[in-house]
């Protein structure tokens, strides 16, 4: 269950307006996200896809216990 092919990249911000403030907090939460993801070896991404793996079929196998369906194919 592959969840994104494509290289992480940072997104662009657009600026903050009167009507759309600027939430500088959770941008920084973000771009440290960002941050660490680039820092990652080959062996920590495949960890961390992996682990990804898990917990979304975990999700789904609660789900389905549940009588609800999956949302992770």
């Amino acid at each position: 269950m592959k969840v994104h092919d494509a290289e992480p990249k940072a997104p662009e911000i657009a600026p903050a307006t009167p009507q759309r403030p600027r939430d500088n907090a959770t941008i920084a939460l973000l771009e440290s996200w960002l941050e660490e993801d680039a820092k990652m070896t080959p062996e920590e991404a495949a960890q961390a896809e992996k682990e990804l793996e898990e917990f979304l079929q975990a999700l789904n196998r609660n789900r389905v216990e549940a009588g609800e369906r999956p949302l992770f194919e």
